[in-house]
């Protein structure tokens, strides 16, 4: 048995994010595909005093051309400085802190030297994964399809093939995908596909207000450190059939 999920890289995204990584045998990064913008590829939330803000990277490109979320470039070299600075604001007074706040600014610091968004995104991905110890498999799509056949098939057939590719026999994806799923295009390949329900996230002591699930996973560590890991595998697996929409920040 090989549980296989596949998304497109986040910047520093929401816990959900991170509890598909730890239930998956191998996490594939879809980044040969289309780049969205005003989309979670380059920014995420934090809490602050005044309420949820960006942190955005800035990045160019010509939307007009359809570049690829791998062809991304940052746009400029500041936004490294300007993103810890706003993060020490927001979490100053938060448990874990002085504690948390090294590993950060290690992060960050190696980071500077990258321009392209893909490898930022992947970098701190695997980073705040093994200070989680959550013991990721983290690959791209590019070691099992070229670009061109990704291009070439339909969303479904896509990530089908991956899978096939990949030897999944189960594919895990988040409630968004309903809106497209075919799950016979999986079955066909004899893969089982699998819904993520995250319904049974709880709360936990949160700074500036009122309580929060759909911010960076920077903030359940701040507030908790690696005591995170209790806040996390609560996902349930359910059938595309009686799963539901429901809101999911990938």
């Amino acid at each position: 048995m090989k549980k296989v999920v596949i998304l497109q890289s986040n910047y520093i995204p929401w816990k959900g994010y991170f509890d598909l990584i730890w239930i998956a045998d191998e996490f594939i990064i879809l980044d040969d595909v289309q780049y969205t913008k005003n989309d979670w590829r380059n920014r995420n939330q934090i809490k602050t005093v005044q309420g949820k803000k960006w942190l955005t990277i800035p990045v160019t490109y010509k939307f007009s051309e359809r570049p690829l979320i791998s062809s991304i470039t940052v746009c400029s070299p500041n936004w490294v400085e300007e993103h810890l600075a706003q993060l020490k604001l927001a979490y100053q007074g938060a448990p874990y802190y002085s504690e948390f706040l090294p590993h950060l600014e290690s992060w960050y610091g190696k980071i500077k030297t990258f321009d392209k968004l893909s490898e930022i995104n992947l970098y701190l991905l695997q980073a705040i994964a093994d200070y989680l110890e959550i013991g990721a498999k983290l690959t791209k799509s590019s070691l099992y399809i070229t670009t061109q056949e990704l291009q070439s098939l339909d969303k479904n057939h896509r990530l089908a093939e991956i899978c096939a590719r990949a030897k999944a026999t189960d594919y895990i994806t988040g409630p968004s995908a309903l809106s497209y799923l075919d799950e016979s295009v999986f079955k066909s390949q004899g893969i089982n596909v699998h819904v993520a329900d995250y319904g049974s996230y709880g709360p936990y002591p949160q700074q500036h207000g009122e309580f929060d699930h759909y911010v960076t996973i920077l903030d359940l560590i701040f507030n908790l450190g690696k005591n995170a890991q209790t806040h996390l595998r609560k996902i349930k697996l359910v059938s595309p059939v009686t799963a539901e929409p429901s809101k999911e920040l990938t």
